[in-house]
């Protein structure tokens, strides 16, 4: 009863999350509710111990009861503890699927963007259509080595700027983390603004 229990909290407590937070938030949330199923585990281990002593003690007649007892309830926690790393990575796995740039871009404060490229500098007219298509690029996880074959350049309302580099599909390093596109987002809005 006591392993089946402490799987339920494993199981139970990242599955009732079903939001998604990203990879940022998602690591800060599966780092309390991680605290939280322990603390559980902590006051029902001693329980179990507490308990399965007195039963031991008093009713089976045992040489060692309290080494008995500890030996019960640590085999119940070793058995819980793939159920957390399984749980965890579960949910883990899921807050870095839906990870996007967008989280990254804080698209309120934008002013301009800037597409510079070797032989030209071009303004993007549709700031917003743009920044939602490399939005959707997905997070991608270590660290990425691709030619940069661009940059952009993003000015904000306050005068500060920012530099994505990219080759139209990979983006980064931005904020210390790389995004993916399924298609080349760049080329297409610099044919367009070349039109």
């Amino acid at each position: 009863m006591f392993i089946y229990v402490l799987i339920f909290f494993a199981i139970f407590g990242f599955g009732i999350i079903v939001a998604s937070f990203g990879i940022d938030r998602g690591s800060e949330v599966v780092n309390v509710t991680t605290y939280q199923i322990l603390e559980k585990l902590l006051f029902f281990s001693i329980i179990v111990l507490l308990l399965n002593y007195f039963l031991l003690r008093k009713m089976i007649v045992n040489k060692r009861p309290f080494f008995t007892s500890l030996a019960i309830t640590t085999f119940g926690i070793i058995v819980f503890i793939p159920f957390l790393i399984y749980a965890r990575s579960n949910f883990l796995d899921h807050q870095i699927r839906v990870t996007y740039l967008s989280d990254y871009l804080d698209k309120k404060t934008i002013k301009d963007v800037y597409i510079i490229q070797k032989e030209d500098t071009l303004h993007v007219e549709k700031k917003d259509q743009f920044l939602n298509e490399i939005g959707y690029a997905n997070y991608q996880q270590g660290v990425w080595k691709f030619q940069k074959k661009v940059k952009l350049l993003i000015k904000h309302i306050d005068g500060s700027t920012e530099i994505i580099f990219t080759n139209g599909q990979l983006f980064g390093e931005y904020k210390g983390k790389y995004f993916r596109t399924d298609k080349n987002v760049i080329s297409r809005f610099a044919e367009n603004d070349l039109k």
